[in-house]
């Protein structure tokens, strides 16, 4: 007698959250390494604090939470417009690390020291 479907989805959804889960690893460990090596001082002095998916994969949250930059923390409206405007090659380099037919899209929030042991909004 075959199993009830209602048990089969249930091992897929399992299967499908680990999958995504593996993939915020990935992304996490290399985009922190990709930041580190920008020439610009804003980017290169941000930590990545975590990767969180979208429900079907398709977008990613990158956490990030700024360092002093010359003594001073950048605003969070710049690391933004930088993010943004490097958010190109941050997909590329997620397309290099990753083996998915689709690149996720990616988005970014400014982490608060206090927020690091919770989950995104």
């Amino acid at each position: 007698m075959a199993p009830p479907r209602r048990h089969l989805r249930r091992q897929a959804d399992r299967e499908f959250d680990r999958k995504l889960a593996q993939l915020c690893r990935q992304v996490e460990h290399h985009l922190s390494l990709v930041l580190a090596e920008f020439d610009d001082e804003v980017l290169s002095s941000l930590t990545l604090v975590g990767v969180h998916s979208s429900p079907d994969g398709s977008r990613l949250l990158l956490s990030v939470l700024p360092d002093s930059v010359e003594g001073q923390a950048p605003s969070e409206a710049l690391i933004l417009a930088r993010l943004a405007e490097a958010r190109g090659r941050l997909r590329e380099e997620v397309a290099a690390a990753i083996h998915r037919r689709r690149t996720p899209s990616l988005d970014f929030r400014v982490a608060k020291d206090w927020e690091l042991d919770e989950s995104p909004p």
